[in-house]
């Protein structure tokens, strides 16, 4: 697996979510981040362990019916 970092508007187009939703995953531990600014931050993409205990499974349910709707 590649040990790349990740813009926020790469992270939110891969999982389909929005800035806040983000924030929360940053707050509550479920995706790994380093400051790069007071604003500024980069992400890894969270592990399939993390996805599951942290229900980011059910938030890209969610995330992804409800952008299949839009279609």
């Amino acid at each position: 697996m590649e040990d790349r970092w990740y813009t926020y508007k790469e992270i939110i187009q891969l999982f389909g979510i929005c800035k806040q939703t983000l924030h929360n995953w940053r707050k509550n531990g479920t995706i790994e981040y380093k400051e790069i600014t007071k604003k500024t931050f980069l992400y890894k993409l969270p592990k399939e362990k993390n996805i599951q205990e942290n229900g980011l499974q059910e938030d890209l349910r969610i995330d992804n019916s409800e952008s299949k709707e839009r279609e």
